[in-house]
């Protein structure tokens, strides 16, 4: 510990400058050196060519020691990780007492900064700390001094080093940041350093700085191509099990491969699955590995509030696109009783006072999660991610190589899904296979055969015809693919998670959405609205419902003009004793119309019209329509917009419950 007594203090030997209060003048550099300068100079410049920081520090070291008057002496580098100057070589110490020196002997910038004022500049990079200032001696200055039985003796004279005095030759970068210091503790001539011997360490300190830096950019040039390549690696690893994942249609078999994955490719031990169930309106868990049977049969009870959920997702602890870590330091007592891998809530309540062994440490009460988001980006489960093979908190890189593979995991679980939903009605099922396999099937032939006869055809018009001919029915492929997967999760659905929605809104905001589609066409809508407002109980598929209605209207009316008169008003449906409130939509069209014997199939899906049938499609777009009125528990059918003459347009009418 440094007094501020300003006491008197010893000169040092002559050139070195006097080791006065902070307040004496700063003397002048001495570059002044002996016959060894030149084969000095060469052999600090060759620090410049060794590329490892530890065998620049071993060479400083044999160079100050056998150049100098150095009998003791520690090498402290900066550790960024730390903040701290650490004790990375200790010199001309009992060997008994290293270890404990690099362990105990550490010091802050702060520290550093502090003692500054107790000291006295020899040179550019030095400072000398004389033993006067010390009018306390605590463990550290006991540890660093070679002899601690002198430290109460007397200086014999003003040039003798005394056990308690220090020099320090400070190690800067380029940017005037000190990154360690070589900190001499005693001579082997029991002298203060002469004014030669500073210039030399001087020159020294100044080539172990670039050496010191210059290695430090090569390993962290090193460590981010390491990065690169196992970043590559990993992509490659990732994208081989997607592969795998995406084909599979079983929902528990594909949660089963993907944490046994996450397992393998990121090492992390235990690894949990929780999806939100629509229905019960709460996150389930499902999927669980490394936990053992006690801790899974405790979490298959669980029915996990979504703001339990929400809390552990906040944005405050979002560290990536999918994750998000809270730390233990903010865990919340009251969700404990979410904490399935413990056997009580007890016991996870003495986890919070047990601290973090060290800032990157993982701790038993750290949450580490990644969002699972559905094609909308809306969150349908969670992938919690524990225990840490290497028991640290997990870097940016594999929190990035961990997002990826989970925005895989996404599709598949969708997929997955919708798959399964596709699988309930034997309906969808048929108009599945039928579509996906026939209809697939010929569109794929005719963009074959158009592809082939652009091939043959040295007419670079024609070949251009054929070719656009081919993108629209590969257009026409994406259109029956995306409306296949959309009538799979309507039938999948259900009225438990509905939403309170203006109908008359809704109709005028996609009506201009969908005539936006046809740029060639003059589109018309007239509006005959009774009320401002129609409330129903619907979800964010209500307006596929009109879509697909105006689409039908536009597309299949061959006038330059299309004119689509739509109307809305209150209706009265009366069962028995019972009377409820609706809303009538009716959409009529001046397109082909539908023969009356259609009428009732058209809602069936994909029926293709015979010869003799006027040219409408007929297909998935009006099955959807009926799946989501059926989904809101209302009515959809279809008249003639003039009684007795189909061929004058349609009229479609949507009866859905008030709200």
């Amino acid at each position: 510990m440094k007094n501020d007594e300003g006491q008197t203090e010893p000169k040092a030997a002559e050139g070195a400058g006097s080791a006065g209060s902070a307040g004496a003048e700063k003397p002048e550099t001495i570059t002044r050196l002996d016959g060894q300068s030149d084969a000095m100079l060469l052999r600090s410049l060759s620090l410049l060519f060794i590329e490892q920081q530890n065998d620049i520090i071993e060479e400083l070291v044999k160079m100050a020691t056998s150049l100098f008057p150095i009998s003791s002496m520690i090498v402290f580098i900066f550790d960024e990780k730390f903040g701290q100057f650490i004790s990375t070589s200790v010199i001309g110490y009992p060997q008994e007492r290293v270890a404990e020196m690099k362990r105990k002997i550490t010091y802050t910038p702060e520290f550093i900064r502090g003692d500054a004022p107790y000291s006295r500049p020899l040179s550019r990079f030095s400072r000398l700390y004389p033993a006067e200032l010390f009018s306390d001696v605590d463990d550290k200055d006991l540890l660093e001094t070679l002899h601690p039985e002198k430290v109460t003796e007397k200086r014999e004279d003003e040039g003798a080093w005394h056990p308690l005095d220090r020099v320090s030759f400070f190690f800067i970068d380029r940017f005037g940041k000190e990154i360690g210091y070589l900190y001499i503790t005693s001579t082997s001539d029991n002298r203060m350093l002469s004014a030669d011997t500073v210039a030399g360490l001087d020159i020294i300190a100044s080539m172990a700085s670039v050496a010191i830096e210059l290695a430090s950019v090569r390993h962290t040039e090193q460590r981010q191509l390491e990065t690169q390549e196992r970043r590559a690696a990993q992509i490659s690893q990732i994208l081989a099990v997607a592969t795998s994942i995406l084909s599979i249609t079983d929902p528990s078999n594909l949660i089963e491969k993907v944490l046994t994955s996450i397992y393998d490719m990121f090492g992390l031990k235990s690894n949990t699955l929780t999806l939100y169930d629509e229905a019960e309106g709460c996150y389930k868990w499902v999927g669980f590995s490394g936990y053992t049977d006690a801790q899974v049969a405790r979490a298959r009870k669980l029915k996990t509030p979504r703001e339990v959920i929400e809390r552990d997702t906040r944005p405050e602890y979002r560290i990536g696109y999918l994750a998000h870590f809270k730390p233990a330091e903010k865990a919340i007592p009251d969700d404990f009783s979410q904490y399935f891998i413990f056997n009580d809530e007890a016991e996870a309540s003495k986890l919070l006072d047990i601290p973090r062994k060290s800032p990157d440490s993982w701790h038993a009460l750290d949450d580490l999660a990644f969002l699972v988001l559905d094609r909308t980006g809306k969150t349908i489960g969670v992938i919690y991610v524990d225990q840490p093979m290497d028991g640290k908190i997990p870097s940016r890189e594999s929190i990035e190589m961990i997002e990826i593979f989970v925005s895989l995991v996404a599709i598949a679980i969708e997929n997955a899904h919708l798959y399964s939903e596709a699988n309930i009605s034997k309906e969808g099922v048929h108009v599945l296979n039928r579509l996906m396999f026939h209809d697939l099937m010929n569109y794929s032939m005719a963009i074959r055969g158009y592809l082939d006869l652009a091939a043959g055809d040295p007419d670079e018009a024609s070949s251009r015809e054929y070719i656009n001919r081919a993108l629209r029915q590969v257009e026409q492929t994406a259109a029956l693919v995306e409306k296949v997967r959309k009538l799979s999760a309507i039938r999948g659905a259900d009225r438990k998670n509905m939403l309170r929605i203006d109908l008359a809104r809704t109709i005028s905001t996609q009506s201009a959405k969908t005539s936006s589609i046809f740029p060639s066409k003059t589109v018309i809508f007239s509006f005959n609205f009774e009320v401002k407002e129609a409330f129903v109980m619907a979800n964010d598929l209500l307006p596929d419902l009109f879509h697909n209605i105006f689409m039908n209207a536009i597309k299949f009316d061959m006038h330059d003009s299309v004119l689509i008169e739509v109307g809305l008003k209150e209706s009265m449906e009366v069962t028995g004793e019972s009377q409820t409130k609706s809303w009538r939509v009716s959409i009529a069209d001046h397109g082909p119309g539908i023969l009356d014997e259609r009428k009732r199939s058209i809602f069936l899906g994909a029926h293709k019209p015979k010869l003799h049938e006027p040219a409408r499609g007929m297909g998935l777009g009006l099955s959807i329509v009926k799946s989501l009125v059926d989904l809101y528990g209302g009515k959809v059918w279809a008249e003639d917009r003039e009684q007795g003459h189909p061929e004058r347009g349609i009229v479609f009418l949507v009866q859905l419950p008030q709200a």
